[in-house]
């Protein structure tokens, strides 16, 4: 009677991720895991790493989170944790950066976000969200914008409705349309 979340490591959407140990590259795990639980969720936080392959892509939650909803049955939730404060002492993102990989999610299916809000190194600081004023307005804007739009995004996605093309080949765009009583369009170029 209460539903069972999983949250998954950064490897769901870097596989060669050291801390899988000797399952390091093993994507075809995820699947089985995900079998286990009602929500599934995973966290990367790109601007924070520390890891060349991964560093400043911020992308990569959404493509973790096009990967979960590959991975899961039909009407699984999948939910992404985003960052936002320096967390290892490798800089922070910024709130654009954080508002990007925030709505390329969304925008990718996840139909809930956490935000990692603690600093782990050189001090470990729990609530650092909490110390940054800038960052915290920046989280709240997004979370009412998330608010205001929820009756919009939790409808279907309008399949086919228009197309998008890139005008760089190598900056693709992903959009969803959905219906309230207008059409909303949501967009993002990965650039």
């Amino acid at each position: 009677s209460r539903p069972v979340m999983l949250n998954l490591g950064q490897a769901v959407a870097y596989d060669n991720y050291i801390g899988r140990g000797t399952r390091r590259n093993h994507p075809e795990d995820y699947p089985e895991y995900i079998q286990g639980c009602d929500i599934v969720s995973f966290d990367i936080y790109p601007v924070a790493s520390s890891y060349p392959e991964t560093d400043n892509k911020i992308w990569l939650p959404a493509y973790g989170v096009e990967r979960l909803i590959g991975w899961s049955q039909p009407d699984q939730p999948v939910w992404n944790w985003i960052e936002c404060t320096n967390i290892s002492g490798n800089g922070k993102a910024t709130p654009t950066q954080v508002k990007a990989e925030v709505w390329m999610s969304l925008i990718s299916g996840s139909m809930g976000i956490g935000y990692f809000v603690h600093q782990i190194e050189p001090d470990f600081i729990e609530p650092a969200l909490l110390y940054d004023a800038e960052m915290l307005a920046a989280v709240t804007d997004i979370n009412w914008e998330i608010r205001s739009l929820a009756r919009a995004l939790n409808r279907p996605v309008i399949a086919g409705a228009f197309s998008v093309t890139s005008s760089s080949p190598i900056v693709p765009i992903d959009w969803m349309a959905k219906r309230k009583l207008n059409r909303y369009l949501f967009y993002v170029d990965h650039n």
